[in-house]
């Protein structure tokens, strides 16, 4: 599917918290991929979830990000898929 905008669900505030429920690998994937989380002072690349093409390519999580967390995602390499819903 499409990516979700979420810059109008952060505006309203109507939906607070995100809650990061799947981690998965798209099929063109190759080698291994961490996701990483960071809030620019105290955490740095802390490892959320490791993927690993035909061995792990898909990781369930259950994080809770409050939008006014400055918490920043990202991946070592490679791409990863996100999925999850906003919480009211």
């Amino acid at each position: 599917g499409k990516p979700y905008k979420t810059q109008q669900a952060l505006e309203s505030n109507e939906f607070p918290v995100l809650h990061l429920s799947n981690a998965s690998l798209p099929a063109s994937a190759t080698g291994k991929v961490h996701l990483l989380a960071s809030d620019g002072k105290e955490v740095k690349d802390l490892v959320l979830a490791t993927l690993v093409k035909d061995r792990v390519e898909n990781v369930a999580l259950d994080i809770y990000i409050n939008i006014s967390q400055n918490l920043t995602l990202s991946v070592s390499a490679g791409e990863i898929h996100l999925s999850g819903f906003f919480e009211p």
